[in-house]
């Protein structure tokens, strides 16, 4: 009974509340999310051209699990000039949550700029602007109402009594960031970046409430990547976002096993925390220009006693077209600019 509470108390608050509709995906895997993670990495990889895919299902406990799923390319040089690089991609984004079919949808485009701060390349800054259009709808037919109980058991045939402006949003939306990269050496690598989404607080009542507005997101991720044996790296990364009163923060390590340098075929094992809700074990694999990791989250949060403890299990790939080999310099620590 306690856990049935849990779990009525948990989707009522889902769908009576505009607030929790205006709270954005996430993927504990972040980082192999480049362009929802900070849209000055757009472009920000060695090769010519990148697709990544990503698919999460979380808390299949619940009788509607939630699905997110993502799917985005980018390219590196669509403009030249001279000494620096420039990147563009698309990211499209759904989402589907909860017993009322709560669905976004979005098409984001994102432009950035890269400059080398040494004839090495060694430091590298960029900037990234993006836009795209999100939708945001849900399915009363799918919802039951206490004025359809009548007295003794469930009859869809009788009115909700219920009375919805509309059942879908449609708005513009704007955001941009900065990341700097440090590669010490090879196989030392510094990361952090900034981005700020939702700049224009677009509008987000499905009752003509024009106070309710989607709050501005900050994020600020990092990752510091060095050697510790012949063949294992760390992997130390974290992100913190603030949007309107709600935080989130995740930090962990992951190893990386050096199979056959000369091929990039690595395997990659590690354990994260995301703050107050979960713990979450990933793997994943390289193999030559493609990566492939898995992710379980382990639920801790109060929701553990609806959830069983079940998190989400989260699918990424990321594959990279070369279109010729650069030749290595002794001097150039980063193959972007070769």
């Amino acid at each position: 009974m306690l856990r049935l509470a849990y779990l009525q108390i948990f989707v009522l608050s889902c769908f009576v509340s505009e607030v929790v509709f205006s709270q954005d995906i996430h993927f504990s895997q972040f980082a192999n999310s480049p362009l929802n993670l900070n849209p000055a990495q757009t472009g920000l990889f060695s090769g010519d051209y990148r697709i990544m895919a990503n698919q999460r299902s979380q808390w299949s406990a619940v009788p509607v699990p939630y699905s997110t799923f993502s799917l985005g390319a980018d390219m590196r040089n669509p403009i030249h000039i001279k000494n620096q690089t420039t990147g563009a991609g698309i990211v499209m984004n759904s989402d589907k949550a909860g017993d009322s079919d709560t669905r976004t949808t979005q098409v984001i485009g994102s432009f950035s700029w890269l400059k080398k701060l040494t004839p090495d390349s060694a430091h590298i800054l960029s900037v990234g602007v993006q836009t795209g259009v999100t939708n945001k709808s849900f399915n009363t037919s799918k919802l039951t109402f206490d004025s359809q109980y009548n007295g003794d058991t469930y009859d869809a045939s009788l009115s909700s009594n219920e009375t919805f402006a509309k059942t879908q949003i449609t708005y513009v939306d704007f955001g941009a960031g900065l990341n700097y990269v440090f590669r010490i050496k090879e196989r030392m690598s510094f990361s952090i970046g900034t981005s700020f989404f939702h700049l224009n607080t677009p509008k987000q009542s499905f009752m003509q409430n024009t106070d309710v507005k989607l709050d501005r997101k900050l994020a600020i991720n990092t990752s510091y990547q060095f050697k510790i044996a012949e063949k294992m790296d760390m992997l130390v990364s974290s992100i913190v976002s603030t949007q309107g009163k709600y935080k989130e923060i995740v930090a962990g390590t992951a190893f990386k096993y050096i199979i056959d340098p000369a091929d990039n075929i690595n395997a990659h094992l590690g354990n994260y925390y995301r703050v107050g809700d979960a713990d979450i074990i990933t793997m994943g694999m390289d193999y030559k220009n493609m990566y492939a990791g898995l992710s379980y989250d382990i639920n801790i949060s109060p929701l553990k006693i609806a959830t069983n403890g079940r998190g989400g299990f989260e699918l990424s790939f990321i594959y990279i077209l070369q279109k010729f080999v650069p030749i290595r310099s002794g001097k150039t620590l980063c193959p972007i600019y070769m």
